[in-house]
């Protein structure tokens, strides 16, 4: 007697497992897709803008450690983009002014550098 129950448990909770498998799965593929994914326009002077607001930044705070080392790496990027070498040694510039200013717990200027 012991044993037909134990089977019938176990056969129970089998079948209350495949059951509910079964309409999770159903859910799951009756849900919608989520609609794409939009993304704004290709703005070709955007490191050109951005380069210029940093630069404005810093000329405006010279003691502004994170300022040196966000356009540092606005000027890499600008480098990626043109390929202009100038862009490289700006960039180093502004990675050891900033590193000048704030050597501790300044990882995106070592980063850039």
């Amino acid at each position: 007697m012991k044993r037909l129950i134990a089977y019938l448990l176990l056969f129970g909770l089998g079948g209350l497992w495949w059951a509910w498998t079964e309409v999770s799965i159903r859910q799951a593929s009756s849900k919608p897709t989520p609609p794409a994914v939009t993304r704004p326009p290709h703005d070709p002077l955007l490191s050109t803008k951005t380069i210029a607001f940093y630069e404005e930044r810093v000329r405006r705070d010279p003691q502004g450690a994170l300022s040196f080392s966000h356009l540092a790496g606005w000027y890499l990027r600008r480098h990626r983009e043109t390929g202009d070498i100038a862009d490289v040694l700006r960039a180093e510039k502004a990675a050891r002014r900033s590193l000048a200013i704030r050597t501790h717990h300044n990882a995106p200027a070592w980063n850039q550098l």
